[in-house]
């Protein structure tokens, strides 16, 4: 009677599947899914190669993170996956599910695959944002990373960076450069209230680039954060966030080049073409000319401002 109720153990069983070779149902439907497809090399050089995934099975290839993340060619490169390559591409069946958030099966493949307990699947969780996932690897053993925690700020998901925040897991310079760069507000304070790493130079450029304007450009500059270039108003200019150059200029010391009016040119902003030229007396670079060169009112109004002869064909 004892031996039967040892045998019956469910704690026994979780403790010996591990390692056997079976899978559930459910998991072997997705190892016969992920048998088709298809992996390419395309060797940069003899030291680097991008491996591209294609034949994709439908189920996955239609979630909007495997969408996102093909290129022209509809295949996608390995390192989206957060795989280091696809020498060994035997946990491509955990890795999909996680990117589909089915946590039951990740758990599963937890129980059935100890060898599959690596940290790029954790990472791969919090590249798309899936917490759960995250929670339940970590309780399997698998260890955070600092690269897994950049992925939580450059995605503005501050539950998730607060969760990596209290489980004592470093980032980089990335978390607050990601945050500035998609203007997440939230995020780019915590990190400067709570962590040492401050950002980079391009943490600001990356932010007037895209515009965020109220957010987190002028967050940075009330927080002293020592990360702006040049290029934050070059950038600002070329995409024409007026405002954005406005107050970089006169909040920020970095100033500018002739750089800014050949972007402004090259995308027509003439209204940061205007402030530039008529405002700043910013004069016009041979640079800016060859840009206008094809569009003659632009080549015209950067001749009359401009001490720089331009011969048009």
């Amino acid at each position: 009677m004892a031996a039967e109720m040892v045998l019956r153990s469910e704690d026994i069983w979780r403790l010996i599947l591990p390692y056997q070779d079976g899978l559930t149902l459910l998991l072997l439907d997705i190892k016969k899914d992920i048998v088709n497809v298809r992996k390419t090399k395309h060797e940069i050089n003899q030291w680097t190669a991008i491996y591209y995934l294609s034949n994709i099975p439908a189920r996955f290839a239609s979630l909007p993170f495997i969408q996102y993340s093909l290129n022209a060619d509809r295949k996608l490169p390995h390192y989206t996956l957060c795989l280091s390559n696809l020498d060994n591409d035997i946990i491509l069946p955990l890795i999909f599910t996680i990117v589909e958030r089915q946590p039951e099966l990740v758990r599963q493949w937890m129980q059935c695959k100890l060898s599959w307990r690596d940290t790029q699947s954790l990472e791969l969780a919090a590249a798309c944002g899936h917490a759960n996932i995250v929670s339940i690897l970590y309780n399997y053993g698998i260890q955070t990373t600092k690269r897994a925690m950049d992925f939580a700020a450059m995605n503005g998901d501050l539950d998730l960076l607060k969760w990596f925040h209290d489980h004592g897991q470093k980032c980089t310079t990335r978390a607050m450069d990601g945050a500035a760069s998609y203007g997440h507000f939230d995020v780019v304070e915590f990190l400067h209230t709570h962590r040492s790493k401050r950002g980079s130079a391009i943490a600001l450029s990356r932010a007037a680039y895209n515009g965020h304007a109220n957010i987190t450009v002028k967050l940075l500059h009330r927080l002293r954060i020592q990360c702006c270039t040049q290029q934050a108003i070059n950038f600002a200019c070329g995409n024409g966030h007026l405002k954005i150059a406005q107050w970089l200029y006169a909040n920020r010391s970095e100033g500018m080049n002739t750089l800014a009016l050949t972007y402004a040119v090259a995308k027509r902003n003439f209204d940061v073409v205007f402030w530039l030229g008529e405002v700043l007396s910013i004069r016009c670079s041979p640079e800016a000319l060859a840009t206008a060169i094809y569009r003659e009112d632009d080549a015209m109004y950067l001749k009359q401002q401009s001490k720089v002869d331009i011969l048009i064909f």
